[in-house]
């Protein structure tokens, strides 16, 4: 929220730090439900490509519609 009302690149900069520093824990967390959750195998891969493709198109953006 903070970043949308930002009134100039300063404020704006600094939200998106605030918003990456609270997500950085998320990822280790996610995966690690992922590798607890599934068993190794075809099951297991497809799970973690998922993943891998959720987080390739959170990169890019809104590039990944096809998938």
């Amino acid at each position: 929220m903070a970043g949308a009302i930002a009134p100039s690149g300063g404020p704006l900069i600094v939200a998106r730090l605030v918003k990456g520093v609270a997500a950085r824990p998320l990822a280790p967390a996610a995966l690690s439900l992922i590798t607890s959750n599934w068993p190794e195998g075809p099951e297991g891969g497809r799970a973690l490509g998922w993943y891998a493709t959720a987080g390739a198109c959170g990169f890019v953006g809104r590039r990944c519609s096809a998938v």
